[in-house]
């Protein structure tokens, strides 16, 4: 027992002396520094590390992970511990937010005015010219072929830039300009429908006003309004909303003018007739264009025969497909006219006006050509539409009826382009529709006919010739055909007979769809330099009772003292009305002013739809297929811009940008869009922030 007590003791007493050996070799070594590591350059050039590590520079002993936006150690183990974790991996994906950086903000010097008009410059052009998102090339360009021009190299003009400037500047502009010039003066509209590319349904808007600033008459276009319909409640709610746009009184509309479709011209819901109910001095004036085109499409269905237009339409199609038979065509026509190439047959269009009488003519010019092409391609080809245009083209009928509407037709076609024209004399435009039924009433009547063509209950079929001469190319023919007998005298009689019917129906026609037209320029007329100044003139009582105008009695003693004063400019009904606003007398007064304000009202009513259409066909070159999701706004604005310069007589390359404007191109108005209608947003105005600097968004879809 007292041996193991003694072990005991030992081991206690060697494990104290243990401990105290121990203790005393520590205290004879040095204690070692623990290291701190810091951010080392090479982890830029780490494959692992590379892609998201940054440094602080304010604290060397830490790193940053721009994805998962948090501070780690400066320590390798950790930077990969790091690279590997959940967190990390999830922010890192190509597609995070977090790798979705800002663009960081540069402050840049402020470009020189010049800098401002040339960006205008280009804007302009490309409004006229091209599509928008041809300005990035353009921009750059120029930087190359000008790079020694600073104000070039300063240009910063791409697609949203440029889509911004039309949009909230330039087209803000063209429209200011236009309201300014139409003032409270009277006006008619223009109206018309028509589906775009993108299938949405378009109310054309144009306006007619009395221009002070130009002493003219001014047709141009105001607005494209989407409709739902073509009802019409949707086309007069249409017409409201854009006199609203432009802020224009509704009483001082003075006429519509429309063509012939029930919506517009019915009697019970038409527009006219429910805008009538709030306008009552309103007057409306059917298209003169598109009655001609009525009558001379409906005469022709009545009258001649069918195949004629089958003829016109396929010796067409024939052609217009294929190059071979274009190439073979071309060979025989070289051969006969001694290496001459022939002109292309033209496509008789289904809604452009009286597009006949370019194809009659051409179609005659080649007759004999295509008469031994259709004969060749029948023999050869075995196609019944070659053999059936061959026995057509052989049929001397043909050929004869052909003749006799060349001449017609051009006449038609004159009188279409003299009403379409912006230029034309109103108080003369009734001469030249007199003329048309005249001339073509005296072909068949009999020389002794003193009846009233015009007149509605005049029977033409009274006043016949009984051998009436239709045209010297049709005579020569006729007289050729029967000297070498290729017409019987039976068959030249019906083909006579034939041309006469077609004549008559035509001006019956003529006189059907024209008689309130015919009425109404019939008084227009009486303010043309030649009657007005004459000094045994008719009354004007009844026109100024149709206007509802007041003072009728003063308004017809200031028509018949008119012939007293020597007047300038006596050629123009423009130029002798805007003579006569501007005259004084001695107390400085306008002794015309009420006669002035209703022969401005006459001036201004719309006779074709000409300009309406012509809206439409640059709406359909604007917004094309290549360009079909082109907004509204855009194409509206595209479409004030050129109508305006095209109503100043200028282009993009001589047009003045007034100094306002310019100072708009380099600030956030070419991003704001305006509020008001007819005034800028102040606030994008202000020339304190630069659109260069503005961060832009990826995401955001570009106007083309």
């Amino acid at each position: 027992m007292c041996i193991i007590r003694l072990v005991r003791l030992l081991s206690s007493v060697n494990c104290v002396i243990l401990c105290l050996l121990l203790e005393i070799n520590k205290m004879g070594k040095k204690s070692k520094v623990q290291y701190t590591q810091k951010f080392r350059k090479e982890w830029f050039s780490d494959s692992g590390l590379k892609d998201w590590i940054e440094d602080i520079p304010t604290d060397p002993t830490s790193a940053r992970c721009k994805y998962c936006k948090c501070t780690l150690n400066a320590r390798y183990s950790d930077l990969n511990a790091h690279s590997i974790s959940k967190k990390h991996f999830t922010s890192s994906q190509p597609f995070s937010n977090a790798r979705q950086l800002k663009l960081p903000f540069k402050p840049v010097n402020p470009p020189s005015l010049k800098t401002y008009i040339i960006e205008a410059s280009m804007t302009l052009f490309v409004t006229c010219h091209c599509a928008i998102h041809n300005i990035d090339h353009l921009t750059d360009l120029n930087k190359k072929c000008f790079s020694d021009q600073s104000e070039v190299v300063n240009i910063k003009l791409h697609r949203t830039k440029c889509s911004g400037i039309i949009k909230n500047i330039l087209f803000c502009h063209f429209k200011q300009m236009l309201r300014q010039d139409i003032g409270d003066s009277p006006y008619s509209l223009l109206l018309d429908e028509s589906t775009d590319i993108s299938v949405t349904k378009q109310l054309g808007v144009c306006i007619v006003y009395y221009s002070a600033s130009q002493n003219r008459t001014v047709s141009t276009y105001l607005k494209l309004e989407t409709i739902d319909a073509g009802t019409a409640v949707s086309v007069l709610n249409g017409m409201k909303s854009v006199l609203s746009f432009y802020n224009l009184d509704l009483q001082n509309l003075r006429g519509i003018g429309t063509d012939n479709a029930n919506v517009m011209v019915g009697r019970e819901n038409g527009v006219f007739s429910m805008l009538l109910k709030e306008v009552d001095h309103l007057i409306l004036i059917r298209c003169v264009c598109h009655s001609v085109q009525l009558s001379v499409s409906a005469a022709a269905a009545n009258v001649l025969p069918t195949h004629l237009e089958f003829l016109l339409s396929e010796t067409y199609n024939w052609f217009s497909k294929s190059t071979n038979r274009q190439l073979s065509y071309k060979q025989l026509y070289n051969a006969i006219n001694n290496g001459i190439d022939p002109l292309k047959i033209l496509c008789v269009a289904q809604t452009r006006w009286l597009s006949i009488e370019d194809a009659v003519t051409r179609i005659l010019d080649q007759w004999l050509e295509l008469k031994q092409h259709f004969k060749i391609a029948a023999s050869h080809e075995k196609c019944y539409k070659a053999k059936m245009l061959s026995e057509m083209y052989t049929d001397v009928n043909n050929e004869a009826y052909l003749m006799f509407l060349k001449p017609i037709l051009s006449e038609a076609q004159y009188v279409n382009k003299i009403f379409q024209s912006n230029n034309a004399d109103p108080a003369k435009l009734l001469d030249s529709l007199i003329l048309l039924i005249e001339t073509l009433g005296r072909l068949i009547t009999t020389p002794a006919c003193k009846a009233n063509l015009l007149d509605v209950n005049t029977n033409i079929s009274d006043y016949l010739h009984p051998k009436p001469y239709l045209g010297n190319a049709f005579e020569e023919k006729m007289k050729y055909l029967s000297t070498n007998k290729f017409i019987s005298e039976s068959n030249e009689k019906i083909l006579r007979s034939v041309c006469v019917k077609f004549i008559v129906t035509l001006i019956n026609q003529l006189k059907s769809r024209l008689p309130n037209n015919i009425e109404i320029l019939r008084k227009v007329s009486l303010f043309s330099p030649k009657n007005c100044l004459n000094p045994l003139k008719d009354s004007i009582t009844n026109l100024v009772k149709l206007m509802k105008f007041k003072n009728v009695d003063n308004i017809e003693f200031q028509w018949r003292k008119l012939h007293l004063i020597q007047w300038i400019n006596t050629k123009s009904t423009a130029e002798l009305w805007s003579e006569i606003a501007e005259y004084r007398d001695a107390s400085g007064e306008n002794p015309f002013k009420e006669l002035v304000e209703l022969a401005k009202c006459l001036l201004v009513l719309p006779w074709s739809n000409g300009e309406v259409e012509r809206a439409f066909s640059q709406m359909n070159i604007v917004k094309n297929s290549h360009r079909n999701r082109l907004s509204n706004d855009m194409t509206n604005s595209i479409l004030t811009i050129r109508s305006g310069l095209r109503r100043m007589n200028k282009c993009c390359h001589d047009y003045e940008f007034p100094t306002d404007v310019i100072g708009e191109i380099g600030t956030l108005a070419a991003y704001c869009a305006h509020t008001s209608p007819l005034s800028p947003v102040s606030v994008c105005s202000s020339h304190e922030y630069n659109i260069e600097n503005l961060e832009s968004d990826p995401d955001d879809p570009l106007e083309i």
